[in-house]
């Protein structure tokens, strides 16, 4: 430890355990932070180190479980402690899971905490930055997965007939971070495959009934969804899969069903589908076969490279998430069915000023309202909580945006302002209308891709605009990525990640910020490819508007041809409605005026190569 007493951060909203935990804690030689709410120590969190946290799992605002996943995704991670009143196996498991190491159960010892957390620091080291997992997939595990993966959906009905049962478990000496929820139609089957997971180093929970699930979901980040098509009860599979893709962020699911998947619905909530197994696959098989999957999802861990990160903890000029945001982005993890519009108005009217951006947009003239929208919660009503969250959100990086934006001349304020119109507009259209995953999502991660330009200015000043912008912007072979890496070692996609963790945003949100720039493969979730191929077709069109030569028309349409499936003509019309909605966008956020005549003119040139 330092010299510096070590600082906690104590979260109850029981005021009595609260400050007799500081009290305690400081007797031992502790510097205490403390707050009863949920949003307000999320913030917390993310402006200031602790070296120690401990977090009461029923606050109010974001969850303690939330909460203790925030902390321990933290690059320097404070030593984590719950205390609860709860007394649930399977939260606690999950917790385990994740590196919380002891559970207190209220009213508690509050001596004893002190002493755990003293004796943790007093033998803790220096932790090295966390390096990616070895992939730890035999050869003949390899070929399985791949397998799995590239075959068609309705065709297993069976494992793999090579599937080394006995080899397939995590890997000995780390901590998985992925939670499976199984819920089948028996009972005993779902426990069993839950079992049979579990036994193999992974957090699995069995879903005891509809209503459980929907507990679980709300309470639980939840990586992974084993669900039967039939089900006892008023719901089926189909049905709760439907109403989750009515959540900003989606949940992964493997589907039992005796039905071939071109029988079942063709929903976007289906594209949340990565595997179908048949109901006759024997308990074992099944296990296995997922646990495959997880590996799958274990091969590339979110892992935001050094460079990047230092190059953001060191900026001065990143300003904090503000309060109110940061409540904001609490509610991407909760279900859209679930937020509570009187909540959520009161928490934007925090900010008069954001309150009153959200209802000048709302009565623009791209929504259509025939009456004036004079307060917050009609707003939300209007617009729907997805697109009032995006919103709120988009407006309010623009805001802390212009700080960095501040020393920037104006041909360059104004060719970034442009290009993030244009990526946001591509790639919502390109969600709505190719891939079928949520447009606000997509809007809201085009804003958010090219952040890490901001930073880059910022750090480096003149160097970035004339050897990485400016010859960018007038070399058309040259790509901004490949100049970046040159010039900083790294590149906008892993800064723009690092600044979306130091705000605090959910992985499932800067995971397709940071692999914008890498290569899709099948090793991403079904709906973080969607998300990749409609913002990587952003960026293609924004710098092919920005320079229409040869070189970067060519890298679109075959981009196009090898990435979207659409019949020739459809991509061009796309393009065209996304500029209509980036010249909207441009003067709903009152930035520089979008040229649409040229943009049109750019796309026919575009087509001309087909």
């Amino acid at each position: 430890m330092s010299k510096e007493a070590p600082r906690c951060l104590v979260v109850d909203d029981e005021p009595l355990i609260r400050n007799l935990a500081v009290r305690s804690l400081s007797q031992h030689g502790l510097e205490c932070d403390s707050t009863g709410d949920g949003h307000e120590a999320s913030t917390m969190l993310a402006e200031r180190h602790y070296d120690c946290a401990l977090i009461d799992l029923q606050v109010p605002g974001k969850n303690g479980h939330a909460l203790c996943v925030q902390a321990l995704n933290l690059e320097h991670s404070p030593v984590v402690a719950v205390i609860t009143g709860l007394a649930i196996p399977q939260i606690e498991e999950d917790l385990h899971k994740r590196g919380i190491q002891k559970i207190f159960h209220k009213p508690g010892n509050i001596k004893e905490i002190a002493l755990y957390f003293r004796d943790v620091l007093q033998k803790q080291t220096v932790q090295k930055d966390q390096t990616p997992l070895p992939d730890d997939l035999s050869d003949e595990e390899q070929v399985n997965l791949k397998q799995i993966l590239s075959e068609p959906v309705s065709e297993f009905t069976s494992p793999p007939d090579s599937l080394p049962a006995a080899s397939i478990s995590a890997q000995e000496g780390t901590t998985e971070h992925f939670v499976i929820v199984v819920f089948c139609r028996a009972a005993d089957r779902t426990e069993n495959i839950a079992s049979l997971i579990r036994s193999k180093g992974y957090s699995a929970i069995a879903a005891t009934s509809s209503d459980h699930l929907l507990e679980l979901l709300n309470s639980t980040r939840v990586d992974l969804l084993v669900i039967e098509k039939e089900l006892r009860g008023f719901l089926d599979g189909i049905q709760i899969i439907e109403s989750l893709c009515n959540q900003l962020l989606s949940v992964n699911v493997v589907l039992i069903s005796a039905d071939r998947m071109a029988s079942l619905p063709d929903t976007p909530a289906m594209s949340n589908v990565i595997r179908k197994f048949d109901t006759t696959m024997g308990d074992q098989d099944l296990a296995d076969s997922i646990i495959l999957i997880l590996k799958s999802f274990n091969s590339r861990p979110l892992m935001i490279d050094e460079h990047a990160r230092r190059l953001v903890s060191d900026a001065e000029r990143i300003p904090p998430m503000p309060h109110v945001l940061a409540k904001i982005v609490s509610y991407l993890e909760q279900p859209v069915e679930e937020i509570d519009f009187d909540l959520l108005a009161k928490d934007i009217e925090i900010d008069a000023r954001l309150t009153s951006e959200l209802l000048r947009v709302t009565n623009s003239s791209s929504t259509g309202v025939a009456h004036q929208v004079t307060t917050t919660r009609n707003a939300i009503r209007l617009l729907g909580a997805k697109r009032a969250i995006t919103l709120c959100l988009a407006l309010g990086i623009r805001t802390m945006n212009s700080e960095l934006l501040k020393p920037w001349g104006d041909e360059l304020r104004e060719w970034y302002l442009k290009r993030v119109a244009l990526t946001a507009s591509v790639a919502r259209v390109a969600a709505q209308q190719f891939e079928k995953v949520p447009h606000e999502s997509a809007f809201l991660l085009g804003i958010m891709q090219d952040l890490g330009i901001l930073v880059f200015a910022e750090h480096y000043s003149e160097k970035y605009f004339t050897r990485v912008i400016q010859r960018v912007r007038t070399i058309g072979s040259l790509t901004l990525v490949a100049s970046e890496k040159l010039v900083t070692n790294t590149n906008h996609a892993q800064v723009s990640a690092a600044v979306l963790r130091l705000w605090g945003f959910p992985p499932t949100i800067i995971e397709p910020v940071l692999l914008h720039h890498s290569p899709i493969s099948n090793k991403e979730s079904k709906i973080i490819a969607s998300y990749l191929r409609c913002m990587k077709l952003a960026e293609l069109f924004a710098d092919f508007v920005d320079n229409p030569v040869p070189q970067r028309r060519t890298a679109l349409n075959d981009f196009v041809r090898e990435h979207i499936s659409a019949p020739p003509g459809e991509c061009g019309a796309m393009l065209l409605q996304a500029v209509s909605q980036a010249q909207e966008m441009s003067r709903q956020f009152e930035t520089p005026n979008i040229d649409v005549d040229t943009l049109k003119s750019a796309i026919t040139k575009l087509q001309e190569e087909d």
